[in-house]
């Protein structure tokens, strides 16, 4: 793509990097809603559909995966530092 990094991310791998978001046994149909209630709770918004809210949190994410690496996977959950 003229010369432009890009990454393919799954859903089960982009969420593994939030702190707030429990993914294990759950439906698709579930992880889908549980990522609209978050971003209502974190960023106070109501999205107009799913694929909004997994744009934010993939978004979300990749902050997380390149501002601390390894060490960001789950075990972080204070949000403060995320966008300094």
């Amino acid at each position: 793509l003229n010369g432009c990094y890009f990454e393919q991310i799954p859903p089960s791998s982009w969420r593994m990097y939030l702190p707030d978001f429990s993914q294990g046994g759950l439906e698709r149909e579930d992880l889908k809603s549980e990522g609209i209630a978050l971003v209502k709770k974190k960023y106070g918004i109501e999205v107009p559909s799913d694929d909004v809210s997994d744009a934010i949190l993939i978004g979300e994410a990749m902050i997380w995966k390149y501002k601390g690496a390894e060490e960001t996977k789950r075990e972080r959950t204070d949000d403060s530092e995320l966008f300094e």
